[in-house]
């Protein structure tokens, strides 16, 4: 019975403390969704085949496509298939992506809706409701 309890109290445990996978390690970055911080947009989705899409709202066809990199394990490159590549350094304990402007190329600012990255404007998992 103490087995019992034991095994139900860790797996309670995993459950509820939040047993899911961290989206970035060392030098792999999982597929996931990421957010401007405390906003809904501009989003950056990274796929399984080193692809990413970023939209900058929900009804406008703002969308920067292309492939991603991480070059060492602080940083993630992302490389626009126009050629305009943007570079983000690691939080891996807060799980974030941290916008480097000075190496990067400027982005398409959206001033009608707000929408302006500049340096150091963070990136974090988007846990979306259901």
């Amino acid at each position: 019975m103490k087995k019992l309890i034991a095994i139900f109290t860790a797996v309670a445990l995993l459950v509820l403390g939040g047993c899911a996978p961290t989206m970035i390690k060392k030098d792999n970055l999982h597929p996931a969704t990421y957010c401007m911080e405390n906003e809904k947009y501009p989003l950056i989705d990274f796929f399984d085949d080193e692809t990413f899409l970023m939209s900058f709202t929900v009804m406008d066809n703002i969308l920067i496509e292309g492939t991603y990199e991480m070059p060492d394990e602080n940083t993630v490159k992302l490389t626009a298939y126009d050629g305009a590549e943007y570079f983000f350094d690691v939080d891996v304990e807060n799980e974030a992506l941290i916008f480097d402007a000075e190496i990067s190329s400027e982005f398409i600012k959206v001033p009608e809706k707000n929408i302006e990255i500049l340096d150091g404007t963070k990136f974090v998992v988007w846990h979306y409701e259901r």
